[in-house]
């Protein structure tokens, strides 16, 4: 089989004997089904009313998620996907690929922001900065949701072997982990993580706001 790399880690076996139109088809596919995953898991923890109109992916990778995102809310006026190195080219209405300079640029308020399979390759340097960022330009109302593994990666020798590099450090974010540094800056758990315990790498997904709710279920309002 053909290893075929797309993206962050993105990685499809393809037999040799495929055609490229094949090859295309299939490759298709399962960026719909991976992209399918991440937003199954954002639905099972977001609030029914959240309807924010300025979202920020941070991590985008090769942006089909953050495409998807910018489409699922009625909502959305603009989606600033980021990332560093090489960007995707900005082909959607909805989305605007951004380097990491977008941090110290972007002055207005966000409703809405992802670290979707991110974290874990960002310095800690990486991540501090990001949530400072935040800590200043989330509204009120608005969410960070965090999606990654619940395992620690340090103890699956194939995966750190394979993928940790100095240009691409792995990092290990499983939920007390991720739970504990987003309180340590600030934010706090704004629902139950849903995990997906039948899944071999653990995905999840949860959701932090600015401040503890006084009330769980408490109503998220956008924009103010």
């Amino acid at each position: 089989n053909n290893t075929i790399v797309d993206g962050h880690y993105v990685e499809f076996d393809i037999p040799k004997q495929m055609d490229q139109k094949s090859i295309d088809r299939t490759i298709a596919a399962r960026k719909r089904s991976s992209v399918d995953l991440k937003i199954d898991l954002m639905k099972k923890v977001l609030p029914s009313q959240f309807l924010p109109e300025i979202i920020v992916d941070i991590g985008c990778g090769n942006g089909h998620f953050t495409k998807a995102l910018a489409e699922h809310f009625s909502s959305t006026k603009m989606t600033y996907a980021i990332d560093h190195g090489e960007l995707p080219k900005n082909d959607h209405a909805l989305v605007t690929f951004k380097g990491t300079e977008f941090i110290s640029e972007y002055q207005d308020k966000i409703h809405f922001a992802t670290f979707v399979y991110s974290l874990h390759h960002m310095s800690p340097y990486e991540v501090r900065k990001y949530l400072e960022f935040l800590r200043t330009r989330l509204t009120d109302g608005g969410l960070i949701m965090v999606i990654e593994h619940d395992i620690d990666f340090r103890h699956l020798e194939s995966i750190h072997e394979k993928y940790n590099d100095d240009m691409h450090p792995v990092s290990t974010y499983w939920v007390a982990h991720t739970t504990d540094l987003f309180k340590q800056h600030g934010f706090y758990p704004h629902s139950d993580t849903h995990v997906l315990t039948d899944h071999q790498q653990r995905p999840y997904a949860a959701l932090f706001r600015h401040a503890k709710p006084s009330k769980k279920g408490n109503p998220i309002v956008t924009g103010k």
